[in-house]
């Protein structure tokens, strides 16, 4: 069975720098190759991502807009960095940077490491912080004490549950794991995922989220990478099992069955 989306981003930690200067932060947009990193990171199971929106899990929601804000320029990259006060060293590096990820997560490592191959290329000396969950998850969502975080974040049974916990003012730690993990605040940001919260008409819904998502790309408090879908296997006898949309992750086997 396939399940809803879990995307792979990438969380710049914002209170820090070099990551508090937008410029940075978009010049690494302007680095990375994603289709690299679904061909080599995922045996080409995952899609590219642009948005925080899923395009598989929510196509009434997507914007296809934000998928040519960030082209690959490795030129602009590198201007970005200059004009933001980190030139390039004899060494060819213009400053080190960590990223902390979850050690048991296979994929977001490979995934991770084509970045860090990518960033090189402009001068980003990306170190990987691999650690247990439960430390990557103080650090990052209950202290704020990171540069950069990498990992999936399921797409949940609805953006208002799986995507604006991520960028809402209210969602800003120390809330346990996977919210705001570095204190992004635009009030126009929370007046539309309010508003698309608060209506049932899908349509009016998919227009607020069309909306905020250049805002979040323009801002670029996170940056998404790929999207893969959930897999679960069964054997052929087993029927009946159904997914648990609320997180996506799990499947309900109150009503599985065997066939024979």
């Amino acid at each position: 069975g396939m399940g809803s989306s879990s995307l792979n981003y990438l969380l710049f930690n914002t209170r820090r720098k070099p990551w508090d200067d937008l410029r940075v932060r978009r010049a690494v947009a302007h680095a990375i190759d994603r289709n690299v990193m679904v061909e080599k990171g995922t045996f080409g199971l995952a899609q590219p991502a642009y948005s925080p929106f899923s395009k598989r899990s929510w196509p009434w929601a997507y914007n296809p807009k934000v998928e040519t804000m960030y082209p690959i320029d490795l030129a602009k990259a590198g201007n970005l960095l200059n004009d933001a006060g980190y030139p390039l060293g004899p060494d060819g590096v213009r400053f080190k940077t960590t990223v902390i990820l979850d050690r048991g997560d296979t994929r977001t490592i490979d995934i991770t490491e084509i970045l860090r191959e990518q960033l090189k290329k402009v001068g980003i000396d990306l170190v990987m912080l691999p650690m247990d969950k439960p430390t990557a998850s103080d650090r990052v969502w209950m202290k704020a004490d990171f540069d950069l975080w990498s990992g999936p974040s399921s797409q949940g049974s609805d953006p208002s549950i799986g995507i604006e916990r991520l960028f809402a003012t209210e969602g800003i730690p120390p809330v346990p794991s996977n919210h705001n993990g570095n204190g992004y605040s635009n009030p126009e940001v929370d007046r539309l995922f309010f508003l698309a919260r608060t209506t049932i008409d899908l349509k009016k819904r998919g227009q607020y989220y069309r909306e905020i998502q250049p805002m979040l790309l323009r801002d670029l408090p996170s940056l998404p990478l790929t999207d893969t879908p959930k897999f679960a296997a069964f054997a052929k006898k087993v029927r009946g099992v159904n997914e648990r949309r609320f997180w996506s992750i799990y499947y309900a086997p109150s009503d599985a069955w065997f066939s024979q």
